[in-house]
Protein backbone atom coordinates (compact mmCIF):
# COMPACT_ATOMS: atom_id res chain seq x y z
CA UNK A 1 0.00 0.00 0.00
CA UNK A 2 1.22 3.32 -0.79
CA UNK A 3 0.35 6.96 -0.04
CA UNK A 4 1.04 9.74 -2.95
CA UNK A 5 0.90 13.47 -2.69
CA UNK A 6 0.34 15.61 -5.68
CA UNK A 7 3.05 18.31 -5.38
CA UNK A 8 0.60 21.16 -7.19
CA UNK A 9 -2.62 21.10 -5.45
CA UNK A 10 -1.71 19.27 -1.90
CA UNK A 11 -4.06 16.10 -3.33
CA UNK A 12 -3.54 12.53 -1.78
CA UNK A 13 -4.18 9.01 -2.98
CA UNK A 14 -3.57 5.44 -2.49
CA UNK A 15 -2.17 2.86 -4.47
CA UNK A 16 -2.55 -0.51 -4.07
CA UNK A 17 -0.75 -3.22 -6.37
CA UNK A 18 -2.06 -6.51 -6.98
CA UNK A 19 0.03 -8.42 -9.37
CA UNK A 20 -0.87 -7.36 -13.17
CA UNK A 21 -3.73 -4.67 -11.26
CA UNK A 22 -4.02 -1.70 -9.17
CA UNK A 23 -6.63 -0.24 -6.48
CA UNK A 24 -6.43 3.18 -6.37
CA UNK A 25 -9.01 5.86 -4.27
CA UNK A 26 -8.55 9.33 -4.35
CA UNK A 27 -8.87 10.80 -0.88
CA UNK A 28 -10.90 14.13 -0.66
CA UNK A 29 -9.99 17.55 0.74
CA UNK A 30 -11.88 20.02 2.85
CA UNK A 31 -12.50 22.25 -0.58
CA UNK A 32 -13.27 19.08 -2.64
CA UNK A 33 -15.85 19.46 -5.21
CA UNK A 34 -16.74 15.79 -5.60
CA UNK A 35 -20.40 14.84 -4.90
CA UNK A 36 -18.66 11.81 -3.32
CA UNK A 37 -17.16 14.22 -0.65
CA UNK A 38 -20.27 15.03 0.40
CA UNK A 39 -22.07 12.29 0.24
CA UNK A 40 -21.08 10.53 3.75
CA UNK A 41 -20.10 11.98 6.67
CA UNK A 42 -18.88 8.95 8.62
CA UNK A 43 -17.80 6.65 5.84
CA UNK A 44 -15.16 7.27 3.06
CA UNK A 45 -17.20 7.22 0.25
CA UNK A 46 -14.55 7.63 -2.42
CA UNK A 47 -14.36 5.21 -4.99
CA UNK A 48 -11.92 2.06 -5.14
CA UNK A 49 -10.83 1.80 -8.65
CA UNK A 50 -9.61 -0.93 -10.35
CA UNK A 51 -6.75 -0.71 -12.68
CA UNK A 52 -4.97 -2.86 -15.14
CA UNK A 53 -1.01 -2.45 -15.63
CA UNK A 54 0.86 -2.26 -19.05
CA UNK A 55 4.59 -1.80 -19.33
CA UNK A 56 5.35 1.92 -20.83
CA UNK A 57 8.63 3.01 -22.18
CA UNK A 58 11.41 3.75 -20.05
CA UNK A 59 10.58 0.70 -17.85
CA UNK A 60 7.32 2.93 -16.54
CA UNK A 61 4.14 1.22 -15.51
CA UNK A 62 1.12 2.38 -16.60
CA UNK A 63 -2.60 2.14 -14.79
CA UNK A 64 -5.48 2.36 -16.97
CA UNK A 65 -9.36 2.04 -16.28
CA UNK A 66 -11.92 0.00 -17.63
CA UNK A 67 -11.60 2.16 -19.96
CA UNK A 68 -8.11 2.09 -21.23
CA UNK A 69 -7.72 5.62 -20.12
CA UNK A 70 -4.27 6.35 -18.38
CA UNK A 71 -4.68 6.90 -14.72
CA UNK A 72 -1.48 6.60 -13.18
CA UNK A 73 2.32 5.95 -14.45
CA UNK A 74 4.84 5.21 -11.92
CA UNK A 75 8.55 5.50 -12.62
CA UNK A 76 11.18 2.55 -11.77
CA UNK A 77 12.17 5.01 -8.59
CA UNK A 78 8.83 4.91 -7.65
CA UNK A 79 7.71 8.31 -8.55
CA UNK A 80 3.91 9.07 -10.28
CA UNK A 81 1.85 10.78 -12.40
CA UNK A 82 -1.73 10.64 -11.85
CA UNK A 83 -4.65 12.15 -14.03
CA UNK A 84 -7.15 13.03 -11.31
CA UNK A 85 -10.75 12.73 -11.87
CA UNK A 86 -12.14 15.33 -14.39
CA UNK A 87 -8.85 16.51 -15.02
CA UNK A 88 -7.39 15.66 -18.49
CA UNK A 89 -4.00 16.90 -17.27
CA UNK A 90 -1.26 14.78 -14.96
CA UNK A 91 -0.09 15.65 -12.00
CA UNK A 92 3.74 14.56 -10.62
CA UNK A 93 3.14 12.87 -7.08
CA UNK A 94 5.67 11.33 -4.43
CA UNK A 95 5.17 8.75 -2.21
CA UNK A 96 4.90 9.47 1.68
CA UNK A 97 5.59 7.93 4.71
CA UNK A 98 2.08 6.16 5.83
CA UNK A 99 0.66 2.89 7.35
CA UNK A 100 -2.18 2.80 5.45
CA UNK A 101 -4.36 -0.57 5.91
CA UNK A 102 -5.45 -2.49 2.26
CA UNK A 103 -8.13 -0.73 0.13
CA UNK A 104 -11.28 -2.41 0.63
CA UNK A 105 -14.87 -1.59 1.97
CA UNK A 106 -15.59 -1.22 5.63
CA UNK A 107 -18.23 -3.33 7.22
CA UNK A 108 -21.25 -0.93 7.32
CA UNK A 109 -24.63 -0.90 9.53
CA UNK A 110 -28.08 -0.38 8.29
CA UNK A 111 -28.07 2.95 9.98
CA UNK A 112 -25.25 4.34 8.48
CA UNK A 113 -26.49 2.63 4.79
CA UNK A 114 -29.71 4.65 5.18
CA UNK A 115 -28.05 7.49 5.90
CA UNK A 116 -25.83 7.87 2.88
CA UNK A 117 -29.57 6.90 0.80
CA UNK A 118 -30.73 9.85 2.40
CA UNK A 119 -27.91 12.31 1.33
CA UNK A 120 -27.14 10.70 -2.24
CA UNK A 121 -31.46 11.56 -2.59
CA UNK A 122 -30.69 15.21 -1.46
CA UNK A 123 -27.88 15.70 -3.49
CA UNK A 124 -28.56 13.99 -6.57
CA UNK A 125 -32.01 15.52 -6.53
CA UNK A 126 -30.36 18.97 -6.30
CA UNK A 127 -28.38 18.43 -8.76
CA UNK A 128 -30.88 17.00 -11.49
CA UNK A 129 -33.16 19.42 -10.66
CA UNK A 130 -36.20 16.80 -9.75
CA UNK A 131 -36.60 14.26 -6.61
CA UNK A 132 -34.59 10.85 -7.73
CA UNK A 133 -34.72 8.88 -4.45
CA UNK A 134 -32.44 6.41 -3.39
CA UNK A 135 -34.14 2.81 -2.28
CA UNK A 136 -32.42 0.60 0.42
CA UNK A 137 -33.51 -2.67 1.28
CA UNK A 138 -33.68 -3.65 5.07
CA UNK A 139 -32.60 -6.18 6.71
CA UNK A 140 -33.97 -9.77 7.07
CA UNK A 141 -32.03 -12.93 8.43
CA UNK A 142 -33.04 -14.79 5.04
CA UNK A 143 -32.24 -11.80 3.04
CA UNK A 144 -34.87 -12.22 0.35
CA UNK A 145 -38.08 -10.25 0.00
CA UNK A 146 -36.94 -7.37 1.25
CA UNK A 147 -39.14 -4.44 1.87
CA UNK A 148 -37.80 -1.27 0.47
CA UNK A 149 -37.01 1.95 2.95
CA UNK A 150 -37.42 5.35 0.84
CA UNK A 151 -35.43 8.10 2.13
CA UNK A 152 -36.10 11.15 2.35
CA UNK A 153 -33.68 14.36 1.58
CA UNK A 154 -31.98 15.09 5.13
CA UNK A 155 -29.20 17.31 5.27
CA UNK A 156 -28.46 17.22 8.99
CA UNK A 157 -24.63 16.28 9.83
CA UNK A 158 -23.10 13.46 12.25
CA UNK A 159 -19.58 13.49 14.72
CA UNK A 160 -16.91 11.86 13.12
CA UNK A 161 -16.16 8.58 13.39
CA UNK A 162 -14.15 7.29 16.84
CA UNK A 163 -10.53 5.98 15.99
CA UNK A 164 -10.92 2.22 16.72
CA UNK A 165 -14.75 2.17 15.55
CA UNK A 166 -16.02 0.30 12.29
CA UNK A 167 -19.46 1.94 12.43
CA UNK A 168 -20.60 5.17 14.31
CA UNK A 169 -24.01 2.93 15.07
CA UNK A 170 -22.97 0.43 17.00
CA UNK A 171 -25.08 -3.07 16.20
CA UNK A 172 -28.05 -2.94 18.86
CA UNK A 173 -30.98 -5.18 19.59
CA UNK A 174 -34.27 -5.00 20.57
CA UNK A 175 -36.90 -6.21 23.07
CA UNK A 176 -36.65 -9.71 21.28
CA UNK A 177 -33.26 -10.00 20.67
CA UNK A 178 -33.36 -9.73 17.08
CA UNK A 179 -30.16 -7.09 15.64
CA UNK A 180 -31.92 -3.67 15.29
CA UNK A 181 -28.60 -2.13 13.48
CA UNK A 182 -26.61 -5.35 12.08
CA UNK A 183 -23.45 -4.42 11.09
CA UNK A 184 -22.28 -6.41 7.85
CA UNK A 185 -20.34 -6.56 4.77
CA UNK A 186 -23.67 -7.08 2.84
CA UNK A 187 -24.55 -3.00 3.58
CA UNK A 188 -20.54 -2.16 3.08
CA UNK A 189 -21.28 -3.13 -1.02
CA UNK A 190 -24.74 -1.79 -1.75
CA UNK A 191 -23.57 1.53 -0.04
CA UNK A 192 -20.40 1.73 -2.64
CA UNK A 193 -22.91 0.84 -5.23
CA UNK A 194 -25.43 3.64 -3.97
CA UNK A 195 -22.53 5.87 -4.18
CA UNK A 196 -21.46 4.92 -7.02
CA UNK A 197 -24.80 5.47 -8.97
CA UNK A 198 -24.96 8.57 -7.66
CA UNK A 199 -21.39 9.86 -8.67
CA UNK A 200 -22.29 8.75 -12.21
CA UNK A 201 -25.94 10.51 -12.17
CA UNK A 202 -23.55 13.56 -11.44
CA UNK A 203 -21.23 13.54 -13.79
CA UNK A 204 -23.79 13.01 -16.44
CA UNK A 205 -25.89 16.06 -15.11
CA UNK A 206 -23.05 17.90 -15.72
CA UNK A 207 -24.01 18.04 -18.99
CA UNK A 208 -27.74 20.05 -19.81
CA UNK A 209 -28.62 18.23 -21.81
CA UNK A 210 -28.13 15.18 -20.30
CA UNK A 211 -29.43 16.37 -17.07
CA UNK A 212 -32.62 17.19 -18.87
CA UNK A 213 -33.03 13.26 -20.04
CA UNK A 214 -31.90 11.92 -16.66
CA UNK A 215 -34.86 13.42 -15.39
CA UNK A 216 -37.23 12.29 -17.71
CA UNK A 217 -35.92 8.94 -17.29
CA UNK A 218 -35.16 8.17 -13.38
CA UNK A 219 -37.18 8.98 -10.73
CA UNK A 220 -36.00 6.07 -8.22
CA UNK A 221 -32.46 4.36 -7.95
CA UNK A 222 -32.75 0.83 -6.57
CA UNK A 223 -30.08 -1.55 -4.89
CA UNK A 224 -31.02 -4.99 -4.23
CA UNK A 225 -28.49 -8.38 -4.25
CA UNK A 226 -28.37 -10.95 -7.20
CA UNK A 227 -26.08 -13.65 -8.04
CA UNK A 228 -23.94 -11.29 -9.95
CA UNK A 229 -23.66 -7.71 -10.83
CA UNK A 230 -26.45 -5.87 -13.16
CA UNK A 231 -27.26 -2.64 -14.09
CA UNK A 232 -31.05 -2.28 -15.28
CA UNK A 233 -33.48 0.41 -16.12
CA UNK A 234 -37.47 -1.20 -16.11
CA UNK A 235 -39.62 1.88 -16.71
CA UNK A 236 -38.20 5.21 -14.47
CA UNK A 237 -36.13 2.78 -11.99
CA UNK A 238 -32.43 2.25 -12.15
CA UNK A 239 -31.64 -1.11 -10.64
CA UNK A 240 -28.48 -1.76 -9.49
CA UNK A 241 -27.41 -5.28 -8.38
CA UNK A 242 -25.25 -6.44 -6.43
CA UNK A 243 -22.79 -9.21 -5.15
CA UNK A 244 -21.78 -8.62 -0.95
CA UNK A 245 -19.35 -11.35 -0.90
CA UNK A 246 -17.04 -10.33 -3.71
CA UNK A 247 -16.21 -6.74 -1.81
CA UNK A 248 -15.43 -4.70 -4.56
CA UNK A 249 -16.09 -6.35 -7.56
CA UNK A 250 -19.57 -7.17 -6.23
CA UNK A 251 -21.20 -3.72 -7.48
CA UNK A 252 -20.61 -2.17 -11.42
CA UNK A 253 -18.33 0.93 -10.96
CA UNK A 254 -19.24 4.57 -11.34
CA UNK A 255 -18.09 4.29 -15.29
CA UNK A 256 -20.19 1.41 -15.37
CA UNK A 257 -22.65 2.84 -14.61
CA UNK A 258 -22.09 5.88 -16.74
CA UNK A 259 -22.14 4.05 -20.00
CA UNK A 260 -25.21 2.08 -19.10
CA UNK A 261 -27.01 5.33 -18.95
CA UNK A 262 -25.25 6.74 -22.08
CA UNK A 263 -24.92 3.72 -24.67
CA UNK A 264 -26.71 0.77 -22.90
CA UNK A 265 -30.30 1.43 -21.30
Amino acid sequence: MHRFETASKNRVFLFEQRGNQGLIRFLCSPDDPRLVCALDDDYPAEEIITLTATRATRGDILYKNELGQAVLRVTPYGNATVYWPGEKIGSAATKTFSADPPLRLLPMGQHAYLKRSQKATALVSAIVGKPIIFETASYVDDMQDKPLLRPQPNRSNSPPLPDGLSDPEQASADDSGLVANPVTADFAVQAAALARAAEAIAHLANDPLIRKKLAKRISTVRIKTGSTPDIALDNDCLTITVTPDNDINGRPSSITIQGFLTNGS
